[in-house]
């Protein structure tokens, strides 16, 4: 795997991190040099971490932690993709930019998002490896929402995926004796929609929001909702109910 991560480098999509507080694993191997030249001869997307959130409250990751996954990469333009497996992976939201540990040098590169064609993390409390995807669909809500990975939750005929934004708050302190934030913070923002053929719909975890995203399904929904007792203010009744749909 060493040799094909070399090959990425040299596309210009990966930077090996040298240092910082939030990324650094280990001394850089000579990979690094390898991006160095990478960088010199003016990768277009090449990218380095430059410390931007040190000193502000909160973290620019959908999970703060290095979770076990996988990367699968874009080859050139012919369509192709290379999976990356056994790797230790954050998602950086705020930047839009994967950081991952390589497990031969436990280097720790940055690889730009839009070389990325998916990605997979074994995220605590869900049973099973968690798939993130770009959707085109997205386009309609917010342009910029086209290039964000959103984890899809429930990969069904209507699927449940999840966003998590962050809000920059600045740091508004006047005093002892008065309200507001000493510090700059990144506040976690998620939201949640539902993806049937090319639509795509903002929904929240709630009856009503899952009922009125379905209309023709609504009085059966009902009363399996009913029948089950569910509460429908979590991501696994949700799953459930999307679930059952599919089985009708």
């Amino acid at each position: 795997m060493i040799q094909s991560f070399k090959k990425l480098l040299l596309s210009g999509a990966v930077a090996i991190l040298a240092s910082s507080s939030a990324f650094a694993q280990g001394p850089v191997s000579g990979i690094a040099a390898q991006s160095n030249v990478n960088a010199a001869a003016g990768g277009a997307v090449f990218r380095t971490f430059d410390g931007r959130f040190e000193g502000i409250k909160g973290n620019p990751f959908f999970v703060n932690a290095w979770l076990p996954g996988s990367i699968t990469i874009k080859k050139n333009n012919a369509g192709s993709t290379e999976e990356f497996k056994n790797l230790k992976v954050k998602y950086d939201v705020h930047g839009n930019q994967l950081a991952a540990v390589v497990p031969e040098t436990k280097d720790t590169i940055l690889i730009n998002a839009d070389v990325v064609s998916t990605f997979k993390v074994d995220m605590p409390l869900y049973n099973n490896l968690v798939e993130f995807r770009t959707f085109a669909e997205a386009r309609a809500l917010d342009p910029k929402l086209s290039s964000i990975f959103f984890a899809v939750l429930y990969d069904g005929n209507t699927k449940l995926v999840k966003g998590v934004s962050k809000r920059l708050v600045k740091a508004d302190y006047k005093g002892a004796y008065s309200g507001g934030n000493a510090y700059d913070e990144l506040v976690d923002e998620t939201q949640y929609y539902l993806v049937t053929g090319k639509n795509m719909v903002k929904t929240k975890l709630t009856r009503k929001a899952l009922l009125d995203a379905m209309p023709a399904q609504q009085e059966v929904l009902k009363a399996y909702i009913a029948s089950q007792k569910l509460a429908m203010n979590s991501e696994a009744d949700f799953i459930k109910v999307l679930t059952y749909r599919d089985s009708l």
